[in-house]
């Protein structure tokens, strides 16, 4: 199992950066799209010194393990705001494109945290959710999972309820991280 710092990792080139799609963060036929949006996350951070304020990720081809190739598509920087788009490519192939917003730091009206109800069940009380080989996607298995809200999925619940936490299992940062539990 390879942890999601060390899987989102770019080698910068000329043309853009470089980086290799681990086994074992696979969806189906793809790679899980978290994934695939933090190696774009990834590239505009590099590209640029500000902060991400919008991020959209279109998934344009099955990604598959292997190396991959990021690359500037586009950009304009202004005095306050830059537009960036990044491709990610494979085997000659655009596979992703991310379309961002970066702008300087400062305050804003989402930059406060709101009060939220404390969960039915702490962390340490909570269940992690099982792997079950060829039910559970491969990816998950790099996530821990636990269900803290509302009943278990598909046990006949009558409550439309559930919530809970996703970590990763080893080191991960930053956006291009968070964009992996968004997905």
């Amino acid at each position: 199992m390879v942890d999601l710092e060390e899987a989102l990792a770019l080698t910068a080139i000329d043309a853009g950066w470089t980086a290799v799609v681990p086994e074992g963060w696979s969806q189906g036929r793809t790679t899980f799209g978290g994934l695939v949006a933090g190696y774009l996350v990834r590239a505009a951070q590099a590209a640029d010194e500000r902060s991400i304020r919008s991020a959209d990720i279109y998934f344009l081809e099955p990604v598959a393990p292997g190396p991959i190739s990021l690359r500037l598509d586009g950009r304009r920087a202004g005095r306050n705001m830059t537009h960036l788009a990044v491709v990610l490519e494979q085997n000659g192939k655009q596979a992703a494109v991310g379309r961002f917003l970066l702008a300087a730091p400062g305050a804003g009206p989402l930059d406060s945290v709101p009060d939220v109800p404390e969960p039915e069940r702490t962390f340490e009380q909570a269940v992690e959710a099982p792997h079950i080989e060829g039910l559970t996607p491969v990816f998950l298995q790099n996530l821990q999972v636990r269900y803290g809200e509302g009943d278990f999925p598909m046990s006949g619940s009558q409550r439309a309820v559930t919530g809970g936490w996703v970590r990763n299992r080893g080191p991960a940062s930053g956006v291009a991280a968070l964009m992996c539990h968004i997905d």
